[in-house]
């Protein structure tokens, strides 16, 4: 995400909300690395549940549809006591995948993975239906699985975890965010999607524009657009290692 303030008043006011997007920033950085930690230890727990590790490791179709019932009882559990997972897959090394819910839409690869042991990877934002038939944001994590011993040799990876996160949580902490005088709030997506807007002026940002703005080699940007000069404030939000 890429955190755009505008700010169209005078010079005593840009220089009060540039001050003040720096505190939103960091505000909304915190609450994303907070929520990042917590899907942390929710996918090492997972990933490294026994049950996992039985199921990925079955030699046989039986051995795997028993394991998967214990798989399914742990998916229950994280459905029930977490909130904002819409789903959660495992994926085997032959790319046969068990799954909570299976959002079909949702591309599931292994890209990014292969240097990535240990760590929680961001795979960025899409989009999924839920079985009420609405649209939905949400991140996308990975990790990689590595067996534990029991089967394939200490170390070696045996699959990996993926989730979806829902992504409301932002919008949810950008409504609380302090109002400012004559200043949109744009949160936008590394492949420049706009994908959530705080804005009382109506103003609006083609791609076109966003290239542009960050394109300009200066703080805070001076940019015009249908006319009228706007100030933009750029501040990069990261989830984990990685910008969104």
């Amino acid at each position: 995400l890429i955190f755009i303030f505008y700010i169209q008043s005078k010079n005593i006011v840009i220089d009060q909300n540039i001050e003040h997007s720096t505190e939103i920033s960091s505000v909304l950085q915190q609450n994303i690395s907070e929520r990042y930690k917590d899907i942390s230890n929710l996918m090492l727990y997972t990933g490294y549940h026994g049950s996992i590790s039985d199921f990925l490791n079955a030699d046989t179709n039986l051995e795997r549809y028993h394991a998967s019932q214990d798989v399914a009882d742990l998916f229950q559990l994280i459905d029930n006591t977490q909130t904002g997972i819409y789903d959660l897959y495992i994926t085997d090394n032959r790319g046969r995948v068990f799954y909570q819910y299976g959002y079909t839409n949702v591309k599931l690869h292994s890209s990014g993975l292969e240097n990535n042991n240990g760590q929680i990877y961001y795979d960025g934002l899409t989009k999924i239906t839920t079985s009420t038939n609405t649209s939905v944001k949400v991140f996308v994590f990975r990790m990689n699985i590595s067996s534990v011993g029991s089967g394939a040799p200490i170390g070696e990876k045996i699959g990996y975890l993926t989730v979806l996160l829902d992504a409301n949580f932002i919008n949810l902490t950008v409504k609380k965010l302090p109002d400012l005088s004559k200043t949109d709030i744009f949160l936008i997506e590394r492949d420049n999607n706009i994908f959530t807007r705080l804005s009382s002026s109506g103003l609006t940002l083609s791609e076109k524009d966003i290239k542009a703005i960050e394109n300009i080699d200066e703080s805070p940007v001076l940019y015009t657009i249908k006319g009228n000069k706007y100030l933009f404030s750029l501040r990069p939000i990261q989830i984990g290692r990685a910008h969104v």
